[in-house]
C-alpha cells in the first residue's frame, strides 16, 4: 500500500458514502428508513442549550426501530418535509431515547412537528481530516519513511527486552500480559499487542498506562469508537488515575463526567461566568421569539439583530471554553479520545511520548495517521482475526481499504505480543477459534474436557428453513430459524437476564425483535454491533439456507469468530449444514461440533 493509493481509496469511500445517503424523492426517504439510516418520526421531550450555547434536545422514538447504525457522535441532519435540513451530532441513543446537538443558533420552529426526523449523513469532515493526514505524510519525509517501513516486511533483529524491575500494580497478570507491557514500554518505535477474545486486553492496557503514567510519560490513548475509549476510561477512573477525556461532549458514564472538559468546566469558576452570559443570551432569545413565523420586514430585521447578538454571545462562550481547554491540555499528560476528538485539540507534532491505539483492527488506516504525527512511539492493540473497519465502497474494500494498519503490520511479520490465556469462555467454546485463527496458541484457564454441555449446533438441513429477502431493504431473514429458536428457548431452562440473540443480517434482527419479544432473550443485536461484548448465553442465527450454497458475507470468517466467542457459558448456533458445509471453514467448524458432541438436528424440537 502507498499513500497515493490510500488517498484514492479514501476518495472512493467518500463518494460511496455520499451515494448511500443521497435522497432524490420520497421513495428515497422510505428506503433510508428501511435500512436503518433514518428515524422518523421523532418526539421531542426536552430542550436546552449546551456546549458553546448550541441548542440540544432529548427525543424518543414512539415505535420500535433499527438504531444500531446511529452511534454516539454520528453526524446527522434534522429533516421535516420541505424545510431546509439542519446539521447536528447525535450525543447518544440508548433504546428508544436519545439526545442531539444542532449546529445552528437556535431551535427551528418546526422541530416538534409530526414528521420531523433524524437522518444519518456523510461525515465529510472526518473524510477531509483523513485526507489532510495522508497528504501530510506525503509531504513529511520522516512520516513517509515510517509509512513505507510499516508496509514492508519486518527484517530487523529483535532485542531481548526482559526487565525484572517492574512493580506491577495488578498482581494477577499472567506472563504473556507482563511480557507485552514490558515490550511496549521499552519499544524503540512500534509494538503490537494481540488480544484475542477474553484474554484481558483492556486489563493489560490499563496496567501499561499505569506504568507509563508512573514514569511521567505523556500518553495519548485512542480507539475508533467512544465506547472503547470509555471502557479504558472507566477502568482508570476506578483506580483513581487522572486523565482528560476529549472529543464531542457525548453522554458518558456518570463516573467519567469529572474527566471530561465539560465536567472540569462545571467544577471551575468559569461555569459561573458562562451561566451569567447564558442568562443574557436567553433573554435575547425570548425577545427574538416574540416574532412568529409570519411577520413584516421591521419585525424580521429586529429578530435578525437579536439572533445575531445571540450568535455573538455563543462565540464569546466558545472562546472562553477554548481558552480553558488549552490550559487543560497543557496540564494533563494522559489524554483519552477518538482520533477526531484528539485531532480537534490541535496538539503539536511529537508532543507525546506514546500513542496507544486500542481496537486498532477496527480502525481505518487513515484515521491512525491522523494521530501518528503527535507521538514518538506507537503501541497498536487489537485482534486482526475479528471484524475489520467498516467500509461502504465495495471497490475500495476489494482494493484493500478495509485492511487496518494493525493487520498490515502483523502481515508484514512485525513482532507480535500475543495475550495467550482467555478467561471469558468455557474452554470448549473457545477451542474451535483457537485452532482455526490462533494456531492453537490460546490457553483457557480450565482445560477442554470430553463432556460438552456448553456448545450446541442445531442443523436445519432437510427441514426446509429457506432464507428470504426483505423487499424494502434486501436484507435476508429466516422465519423458520426464529420459530425454531422460540421452541428451543421454551423447551430449555434459559437464563432470563443474560441471554443474547445475534445474527449477521439486519433483516433477521428486526424479525427476531418481533417474534421473540416474549422469550427469555434479553437483548438482540447484529454480530458486528456485539463485537467487544459478552453474555452468559448467546444464540447465533446464521440465516443462510439455499440450494445454491451461497453464504454471502458469512465468507468473512472473522465475523463468525466474533459470533463464536461472545458466550461465557452457553453457545447455541442454528444453521443449515447443506448450505454452509461446502465451504472449507464451515466444514471444519461442523467437524469440531461433531467431535465434541455438539451436533444436533432441529428435528429434536418439533411442533
Amino acid at each position: 500500500m502507498t499513500t497515493d493509493k490510500l488517498i484514492d481509496l479514501l476518495k472512493l469511500e467518500s463518494k460511496a458514502q455520499e451515494n448511500r445517503y443521497a435522497v432524490k424523492d420520497k421513495a428515497g426517504y422510505k428506503q433510508l428508513k428501511a435500512e436503518g439510516l433514518l428515524l422518523q418520526p421523532i418526539r421531542v421531550s426536552r430542550k436546552s442549550y449546551g456546549f458553546a450555547d448550541y441548542p440540544e434536545f432529548e427525543f424518543y422514538l414512539p415505535y420500535p426501530a433499527e438504531t444500531s447504525q446511529f452511534r454516539n457522535g454520528s453526524n446527522i441532519q434534522l429533516i421535516c418535509g420541505d424545510e431546509k435540513p439542519i446539521t447536528g451530532s447525535l450525543l447518544y441513543l440508548e433504546g428508544n431515547k436519545g439526545e442531539i446537538r444542532l449546529y445552528t443558533s437556535d431551535f427551528p420552529d418546526w422541530l416538534e412537528e409530526k414528521n420531523c426526523g433524524v437522518q444519518l449523513t456523510v461525515d465529510q469532515r472526518t473524510n477531509d481530516i483523513q485526507l489532510k493526514a495522508l497528504t501530510t505524510v506525503n509531504e513529511n519525509k520522516k512520516l513517509l519513511t515510517l509509512f513505507n517501513r510499516l508496509h514492508e516486511t519486518f527484517n530487523q533483529k529483535i532485542e531481548d527486552k526482559n526487565d525484572t524491575t517492574f512493580d506491577f500494580q495488578n498482581k494477577k497478570l499472567n506472563d504473556s500480559q507482563k511480557q507485552a507491557i514490558v515490550a511496549a514500554i521499552h519499544t524503540d518505535e512500534v509494538e503490537i499487542i494481540h488480544g484475542p477474545p477474553g484474554t484481558g486486553k483492556t486489563t493489560t492496557l490499563v496496567e501499561l498506562i499505569l506504568q507509563l503514567n508512573k514514569q511521567g510519560k505523556r500518553l495519548i490513548v485512542s480507539a475508533p469508537s467512544n465506547t472503547a475509549v470509555d471502557n479504558i476510561g472507566s477502568r482508570l477512573a476506578a483506580l483513581g488515575i487522572g486523565f482528560l477525556r476529549v472529543g464531542n461532549n457525548v453522554k458518558v458514564r456518570e463516573e467519567l463526567v469529572p474527566y471530561t472538559i465539560q465536567g472540569k468546566i462545571n467544577e471551575s469558576n468559569l461555569q459561573q461566568t458562562i451561566k451569567k452570559i447564558r442568562i443574557q443570551s436567553e433573554q435575547l432569545r425570548k425577545m427574538a421569539h416574540q416574532y412568529k413565523r409570519n411577520f413584516g420586514k421591521d419585525e424580521r430585521d429586529q429578530r435578525k439583530l437579536l439572533l445575531n447578538e445571540v450568535k455573538s454571545i455563543r462565540n464569546e462562550i466558545k472562546a472562553l471554553q477554548q481558552h480553558f481547554e488549552t490550559s487543560l491540555y497543557e496540564k494533563n499528560t494522559l489524554i483519552l479520545g477518538t482520533p477526531i476528538g484528539i485531532y480537534d485539540c490541535n496538539f503539536k507534532e511529537a508532543a507525546f511520548d506514546f500513542l496507544l491505539m486500542d481496537e486498532a483492527g477496527q480502525c481505518l488506516e487513515p484515521l491512525v495517521w491522523v494521530l501518528i504525527p503527535l507521538a514518538q512511539r506507537f503501541i497498536f492493540a487489537g485482534d486482526p482475526y475479528q471484524l475489520p473497519p467498516t467500509v461502504i465502497s465495495e471497490e475500495a474494500k476489494q482494493k484493500g481499504f478495509a485492511v487496518s494498519l494493525l493487520e498490515s503490520v502483523v502481515g508484514n511479520n512485525y513482532p507480535v505480543h500475543l495475550l495467550d490465556t482467555q478467561y471469558r469462555m468455557e474452554a470448549v467454546i473457545a477451542e474451535f477459534s483457537n485452532r482455526y485463527f490462533y494456531a492453537g496458541k490460546l490457553k483457557s484457564i480450565n482445560a477442554v474436557t470430553a463432556t460438552n454441555d456448553a456448545v450446541f449446533f442445531y442443523d436445519s438441513a432437510g427441514a426446509d428453513y429457506t432464507e428470504q429477502e426483505d423487499e424494502e431493504t434486501a436484507s435476508l431473514y429466516n422465519l423458520e430459524e426464529l420459530n425454531f429458536i422460540q421452541r428451543l428457548v421454551q423447551s430449555l431452562d434459559f437464563p432470563k437476564n443474560n441471554c443474547v440473540f445475534i445474527t449477521p443480517y439486519n433483516g433477521q434482527l428486526q424479525k427476531a425483535k418481533e417474534l421473540l419479544a416474549e422469550t427469555p432473550i434479553s437483548r438482540f443485536s447484529t454480530i458486528d454491533s456485539f463485537q467487544g461484548q459478552e453474555a452468559d448465553c448467546v444464540i447465533v442465527s446464521l440465516v443462510r439456507s439455499n440450494s445454491a450454497q451461497q453464504i454471502g458475507f458469512l465468507n468473512d470468517y472473522r465475523r463468525v469468530n466474533v459470533a463464536l466467542t461472545r458466550a461465557k457459558k452457553k453457545l447455541y448456533i442454528i444453521g443449515d449444514s447443506a448450505t454452509i458445509g461446502a465451504d472449507d471453514f464451515y466444514s471444519k467448524m461442523l467437524d469440531y461440533f461433531e467431535e465434541i458432541g455438539a451436533y444436533h438436528s432441529v428435528f429434536e424440537f418439533v411442533d
